[in-house]
């Protein structure tokens, strides 16, 4: 359980998940095949629309089949998508006024949906770009097409009326565009204080008040079943080092090993700074043997790391197990205590109750 998973939340440029996103896919397959079966019962169907229905259906299920195998770009198949309802949708209705078809309903009242698909569904920035050009493709496309049938005076009218029309559905949508990015802005700046509650700024890992806090909502002390570790790790003469090469030199020892410590352990497994040059891994559903085994391995790879002509760095590390305890608190005891024995031991030592190693 990294450290991300548990307090941040990193904003998506993308307005809508992947798994949403193939939910509307198939919203989009049942609705065009629910009107392609309507205009055909009812003696509607055109045959511009006998052609762009199962096109329109085949294009759909294709997106969801890219997006269910992830080889392709998510942002780019909701442009895909987008542009693809769009295309249909001035179509057909550019092709309603052009050839006076009136065999099939009315398209013209659909096109509005352009904007609301791209303002709900495309990324922030692109929006506004996207939604004038097809603004403007549509007003000026249809005013065309309407010529072809109509006087100067009717063609201007209607195209006058669906610029109006659009354009106070623009506006509104604009607005609720804007109350998204504040929105959006105002959840980051509070992920932003969160991270800043509970993240260690120097290591970038979960600080004493993270781990107490994800300590707690794990529940683990009514979960009888779940068995866990807490592994307390020192770092051995750290005065030292930051008496002989300073305390940048000690910052970026407390940092490198938090990183080393971060890659070595499980994604479900904790690790904070508990304090100083301490830290704390709580591990779940490991035995006893298992957590010594971890902290051995965690102690081998920190005496392997070389921190800018640094070497000999060592850890000594206590481990308590939820066996020997009921409560988080008597665990933590346990595994302190450890801590303290083993750095009695000679340091470099990993200690569980009378066994060392």
């Amino acid at each position: 359980m990294k450290t991300q998973k548990i307090i941040s939340k990193e904003y998506s440029t993308a307005a809508v998940s992947p798994v949403i996103f193939r939910r509307l896919l198939i919203l989009a397959v049942i609705g065009f095949s629910a009107i392609l079966v309507t205009d055909y019962s009812s003696g509607l169907l055109s045959k511009f629309d006998s052609y762009g229905f199962p096109l329109s259906i085949l294009s759909y299920s294709a997106i969801y089949l890219l997006s269910s195998t992830n080889k392709v770009d998510h942002r780019t198949l909701l442009l895909f998508s987008f542009f693809t309802v769009a295309s249909y949708l001035i179509s057909v209705s550019l092709y309603q006024h052009l050839f006076s078809d009136l065999t099939f309903s009315n398209s013209l009242q659909w096109l509005a949906i352009n904007y609301i698909i791209a303002y709900l569904y495309l990324e922030v920035k692109y929006v506004t770009v996207i939604v004038i050009s097809i603004y403007v493709f549509t007003v000026i496309s249809h005013f065309f097409a309407l010529m072809q049938n109509y006087s100067l005076a009717h063609s201007v009218g209607v195209a006058l009326n669906i610029a109006i029309a659009h354009a106070v559905c623009i506006g509104l949508l604009s607005s609720a565009k804007r109350l998204r990015v504040k929105t959006d802005k105002t959840e980051e700046r509070a992920d932003t204080l969160e991270n800043i509650a509970y993240i260690d700024l120097l290591t970038r890992v979960l600080n004493r008040r993270g781990i107490e806090k994800v300590f707690d909502e794990l529940n683990i002390e009514t979960t009888q079943t779940t068995r866990y570790a807490v592994l307390m790790i020192d770092i051995d003469h750290f005065k030292l080092i930051n008496d002989q090469y300073g305390h940048l030199a000690g910052d970026n020892v407390l940092s490198k090993i938090a990183a080393k410590l971060n890659r070595s352990i499980h994604p479900n497994d904790l690790l904070g700074r508990w304090g100083g040059e301490e830290f704390i891994v709580v591990t779940l559903n490991r035995t006893t043997q298992q957590a010594i085994e971890l902290a051995e391995k965690l102690k081998v790879a920190i005496s392997e790391l070389i921190i800018d002509d640094i070497k000999d760095i060592t850890v000594s590390i206590g481990v308590g197990h939820s066996s020997e305890a009921e409560s988080k608190i008597d665990v933590l005891k346990i595994a302190d205590d450890n801590l303290y024995k083993a750095k009695k031991s000679g340091r470099n030592f990993v200690c569980y109750t009378h066994v060392t190693s």
